[in-house]
């Protein structure tokens, strides 16, 4: 499902140096799945022609995508663990998380972006 993951130029966001100190095996194996599943729906966005950019959350290591296309307000995307299966959500200013679909609907996803984004042009 997911594709290599690229040593340099845009996609190299969230990539440590190297150790993570005092970090879990679960927690680096999160991080792992975060990114990589991030990074597919990087992809996938931007050939649909869509802008993206990588934001650290927080100031910290945990990283979102910001995706938006021109005249319409940006929305923010992260991978969270949910009931046991891994979904493209993003975050409501009230703090309630809503899924976008799970990271395996690679399209249903970009789809459902798409959506929210041309709407939000209209």
């Amino acid at each position: 499902m997911w594709g290599s993951r690229r040593t340099g130029g845009r996609h190299a966001a969230g990539r440590g140096g190297g150790g993570s100190g005092g970090e879990s095996s679960e927690t680096q194996r999160a991080r792992v799945v975060r990114v990589a599943a991030l990074t597919d729906l990087a992809d996938a966005c931007h050939m649909a022609g869509l802008r993206v950019q990588w934001r650290p959350v927080g100031g910290g290591t945990t990283r979102y995508l910001r995706i938006s296309v021109v005249g319409a307000t940006p929305v923010g995307v992260q991978a969270d663990y949910l009931n046991g299966v891994w979904h493209y959500v993003w975050h409501m200013d009230d703090g309630e998380t809503v899924s976008i679909g799970p990271v395996d609907d690679l399209t249903g996803a970009v789809s459902a972006i798409k959506y929210v984004l041309h709407r939000r042009v209209m």
